[in-house]
């Protein structure tokens, strides 16, 4: 890490009134010491983040994508701290939102100091006037618990936006830009320009109006309990590279429930999918739903190398008469949409038109996993949610020619991970689905004992490598048990 913050180098030279001259190492790497410990990882059912924290109240700054979680906020302070958290703030125009966790999880951490007006009570109170040619760093989450440092310089400065080429990891956006002094310049966002993503640094005095409000609405603080998470050890990886892919069939991690197809994903399932190429199972009858859901799977199971179990819930891939009135509706009023993305947003974004798709459907709210009649907290409850703008392509049912038919599909799937340990063999287990709008009417998944024991057999090398049978231990931490 010293490494890497020594090559940061000098600010822009020209500013600094000495052409070349470095600068001093006491005055980078203890600015990324200080600022490492206020950003954190901010996670919602349908999406993982960077929040970095604003005031010692708890008030934390992120992405508006944090703003539209129904079911699930929580952000991981440390490793193996995740707490609960709230919505206070929202801006959707600048695409920002404030968040907020209890005071006693955030104790004895420094805010960042946010440079100009912006900051308040937090601010370094100095006015800061970005120029081209001025190195940055930016601090983004990751889920090794550390955060990630990344570097960059200043291409353009505009009056609410900077340009660089700071590069970003699109799933963890919301971080904040420093300069070499420690100050916060704004914040790593991800934008929608006409033919590509592109990173968007909002310049931290434009939220000044969201912070300030923030600060003075009465919001309750949400309590402070410890959620799950994932174990810190990971699966041995000489057990995932030294497998038999061929004797791991994916039919084999399968059920039913109605319209749903339920995978249970182990790290050796998807090591030997990886190293299998993902065929198809069959070509009898459930070759047709086993091939609507063959879909990327290690691409959202972001814990793939740790000993955890994650349910995939794929609904069934129908067409809507909605997305050919809403691509008509498009281009009818496309002038309108031009003249706003031009002049509403700085010229900032200019949007892609939507095509005809599919959707899943029907649509998951819920998925809850039983052991025994009582619930099991999972690590991470979530959806991988595909919309308008950012579609996923999937293979289809083959026809009789053979030929695999890709469709470009939106919508949600569900995604739960769970401790490896909640599947040892004991109590039944079963898995229900809620769909939207038949919250008293799931889907019910009933464990055969036999696919317990198969998904348990599969975390053999991780327990021989810690030295248990991992049975000690059993069950999620009480919710409502405070730490």
């Amino acid at each position: 890490m010293a490494a890497m913050l020594l090559s940061l180098g000098p600010a822009n030279p020209a500013r600094a009134g000495v052409a070349g001259a470095p600068v001093a190492v006491a005055a980078i790497h203890p600015v990324y010491e200080q600022a490492r410990q206020a950003v954190f990882l901010v996670e919602t059912e349908t999406w993982r983040g960077t929040g970095f924290l604003v005031d010692t109240d708890g008030l934390i700054l992120t992405s508006f994508h944090a703003a539209t979680s129904k079911h699930h906020l929580a952000v991981v302070i440390a490793p193996g701290k995740k707490v609960p958290a709230v919505i206070v703030r929202q801006q959707r125009f600048r695409w920002v939102a404030v968040i907020k966790v209890n005071p006693e999880a955030v104790a004895g951490l420094r805010p960042l100091a946010l440079a100009g007006r912006a900051g308040g009570g937090a601010s370094s109170g100095e006015e800061v006037s970005p120029a081209e040619g001025d190195r940055l760093f930016g601090l983004f989450a990751s889920l090794g618990g550390e955060p990630e440092l990344s570097r960059g310089v200043i291409d353009r400065v505009r009056s609410g936006s900077i340009r660089s080429n700071l590069p970003v990891r699109s799933f963890f956006t919301g971080g904040p830009v420093l300069d070499v002094e420690g100050r916060v310049l704004g914040m790593n966002l991800r934008l929608f320009g006409w033919r590509k993503t592109r990173t968007h640094i909002l310049r931290i005095h434009k939220v000044e109006g969201l912070l300030a409000n923030a600060r003075a609405r009465p919001v309750e603080n949400p309590p402070f309990v410890l959620l799950p998470t994932a174990p810190s050890v990971l699966y041995p990886p000489d057990a995932l590279k030294g497998l038999d892919a061929a004797r791991f069939e994916l039919s084999a991690y399968q059920a039913r429930a109605g319209p749903f197809v339920v995978e249970f994903l182990t790290p050796p399932i998807l090591e030997a999918l990886r190293a299998g190429g993902n065929p198809p199972v069959s070509r009898g009858a459930d070759a047709c739903w086993r091939a609507k859901g063959e879909i990327d799977r290690w691409r959202p199971d972001y814990y793939s190398a740790s000993p955890v179990v994650s349910i995939q819930v794929i609904p069934e891939i129908r067409r809507r008469v909605g997305t050919y009135i809403g691509v008509t509706a498009y281009w009818v009023f496309y002038p309108v949409i031009l003249l706003v993305a031009l002049f509403g947003n700085n010229g900032d974004i200019l949007l892609y038109p939507p095509k005809v798709s599919s959707h899943f459907d029907p649509p998951i709210e819920e998925i809850q996993l039983l052991r025994g009649g009582k619930e099991v907290l999972p690590i991470y409850p979530g959806r991988a949610c595909f919309g308008t703008w950012a579609k996923m392509e999937i293979n289809l049912c083959p026809p009789a020619s053979g030929r695999k038919k890709k469709r470009r599909v939106k919508g949600c799937y569900g995604l739960f991970t769970y401790d490896a340990r909640e599947f040892a063999p004991g109590e039944a287990m079963e898995v229900r689905i809620h769909r939207k709008g038949r919250r008293s009417n799931p889907d019910v998944v009933t464990l055969d004992p036999d696919l317990i024991g198969r998904i348990w057999s599969d975390f053999k090398p991780y327990f021989e490598m810690i030295g248990g049978s991992g049975e000690k231990g059993l069950g999620s931490p009480d919710p409502e048990e405070v730490r």
